[in-house]
C-alpha cells in the first residue's frame, strides 16, 4: 500500500445528508411582517385601555379626595361658629362668626359664657374653595357679619386654599320651621372636564 492511498483514507470525505437552510419567500415574509403587526396593534390596544383605567382611577381618587377635605373644613368650620351669624352669596360663598381661639381651646369671660373671635369666610375662585379669617375684640355677642364680597376682599391677604375642583357651592333651606339648612358642593376632576368624574358632597345644620 503507498503512502498516498494511507493518508486518503485518514482524511474523511465529504458528510452526506446534511440539511440545506433557504431563506422565506416574499410572500412568507410579508404574512410574517402582518401577522407581527396585528400582535403589537392587540398589545398596544392592551397598553392603551390599561392606562386610561389607571388614570381614571387616580383621578377619581384624587376628586374623592377633593371633596372630602371640603367637607371636612367647612364642617369644622360652622361647628366652632355662630350659626346665626350666616351670610350667604348665592353661588359664591358663605360667612359667619367663629368662636375658634388663636390659641386653640375656646375662651370663656370670667362668667363662663362663650367669646367669639373673629369672622370666617369660604369662598369659590377659579375653581377652589378658599378660606379667610378677620379677627376682632373677643366678645359674647357675636357682631354683624360683613357681607362676603367685603370679607373676600379683607382677607385676600392671608387666604389658605382649602380644595381645587370646586366648582359651585349651594346653600337651600330644608325645612323652615327648625331653620335646616343645606349646604352643597360640586367638585369636579381637573385633568378632563368632558369624562372627568364629579361629585356633589352635602352638610346640613341648623341656624
Amino acid at each position: 500500500m503507498s503512502l498516498n492511498s494511507v493518508l486518503k483514507s485518514l482524511v474523511p470525505g465529504p458528510r452526506r445528508g446534511r440539511l440545506r437552510w433557504r431563506g422565506l419567500t416574499l410572500v412568507e415574509t410579508l404574512f410574517s411582517m402582518a401577522l407581527l403587526g396585528i400582535i403589537m396593534l392587540g398589545v398596544y390596544a392592551t397598553l392603551t385601555l390599561t392606562l386610561r383605567y389607571q388614570s381614571g382611577l387616580a383621578d377619581s381618587v384624587e376628586t374623592f379626595g377633593q371633596a372630602l377635605l371640603a367637607t371636612q373644613k367647612l364642617t369644622q368650620a360652622l361647628g366652632t361658629g355662630a350659626q346665626s351669624s350666616l351670610v350667604v352669596d348665592p353661588g359664591v360663598g358663605l360667612a359667619f362668626v367663629s368662636a375658634a381661639s388663636p390659641t386653640g381651646p375656646y375662651q370663656l369671660d370670667a362668667s363662663g359664657t362663650l367669646e367669639y373671635q373673629k369672622f370666617v369666610v369660604f369662598y369659590l375662585e377659579d375653581g377652589r374653595l378658599y378660606r379667610g379669617e378677620l379677627d376682632f375684640p373677643p366678645t359674647t355677642v357675636p357682631p354683624p357679619t360683613p357681607t362676603v364680597a367685603n370679607l373676600r376682599t379683607d382677607t385676600a391677604a392671608n387666604r389658605l386654599s382649602v380644595a381645587e375642583g370646586v366648582v359651585s357651592m349651594e346653600v337651600t333651606t330644608l325645612d323652615t320651621t327648625d331653620s335646616v339648612v343645606n349646604l352643597k358642593l360640586t367638585v369636579q376632576s381637573q385633568a378632563d372636564r368632558t369624562n372627568g368624574t364629579t361629585l356633589e358632597t352635602g352638610i346640613s345644620f341648623r341656624i
